[in-house]
């Protein structure tokens, strides 16, 4: 398995290592979803420590992410109700995916086969053969589900760059510098790609929640002084709740007490600066 470390390096873990830390769990979890193509080899490793019910992909089949997604969803909609338990969740997110594969085969590429439902697959632990007695292990509340993750204050960052590849290296240094640095500086020529880098980073740290306050994105480099400068950055940080008079002291003010990431684009030899506070 492939694991991302805070700075977004990719961390290998073995089977017998990952075996070696879920042995070291004093309790296993009731199921494991192990959505990747060939997935069968990792969730025989789950199934082996334990785990009650693992979700896989067979060990020779890939599987589109369109594909992994329809049927993620399915799955955790059927098993988030007051009697969902993994079997019957398993059975219904393989029906919806049949269901859908045949309604839309001939004119959606990314359904193209019929037997995708198929590469999934479910593996009990402790137990040899099907049938299986499969209970609901908790109490779900009835209701609609209710987000409590606290409202992130700034997150209007552009779109994803497409065939945004080869930055992998420039990405890790430059995730490693915010981490540990209050200012990262990105300079270099006209063209070379410092937008696309910033517009990358932006999405790596909203993805992540790094910074749960959010990120301030913002094209500086039409001031033409300091006066100008401020009043652009004023607009980005949108202190409503105090005079513009100062425009310096409320943009300190309304940042002091959050935890932000502040991109901005500078006119100073092509640059873009990144700025935590």
């Amino acid at each position: 398995l492939v694991f991302e470390d805070e700075n977004g390096k990719a961390q290998y873990v073995s089977c017998q290592v990952l075996k070696e830390i879920l042995r070291s769990c004093p309790k296993q979890p009731e199921f494991v979803f192990v959505s990747s193509c060939h997935s069968r080899l990792v969730g025989d490793v789950f199934k082996a420590v334990g785990v009650r019910h693992v979700i896989c992909v067979k060990r020779s089949e890939k599987i589109l992410d369109q594909i992994a997604i329809l049927f993620a969803q399915e799955f955790y909609k059927a098993f988030f109700t007051p009697h969902g338990t993994a079997c019957a969740s398993f059975e219904v997110a393989r029906a919806k995916v049949m269901a859908k594969t045949a309604e839309h085969v001939d004119h959606t590429p990314f359904l193209a086969k019929r037997n995708d439902y198929m590469k999934f697959e479910l593996l009990i632990g402790g137990e040899n053969s099907m049938p299986h007695s499969c209970v609901c292990s908790y109490a779900m509340p009835s209701g609609l589900p209710e987000q409590v993750t606290p409202a992130v204050s700034y997150r209007e960052i552009p779109p994803k760059v497409e065939n945004f590849v080869g930055r992998s290296a420039e990405m890790y240094g430059i995730i490693s510098l915010v981490r540990s640095s209050r200012i990262v500086t990105i300079k270099g020529l006209a063209g070379i790609g410092k937008t696309s880098v910033a517009k990358a980073l932006a999405h790596f740290f909203m993805e992540r929640g790094v910074f749960c306050d959010g990120i301030v994105y913002t094209a500086l480099n039409a001031a033409a002084n300091t006066e100008q400068f401020l009043s652009l950055l004023y607009a980005a940080v949108k202190c409503d709740s105090c005079s513009p008079k100062d425009k310096l002291a409320c943009i300190l003010g309304t940042l002091k007490d959050k935890q932000v990431l502040l991109i901005a684009h500078v006119l100073c030899v092509d640059t873009c600066l990144l700025y935590t506070s």
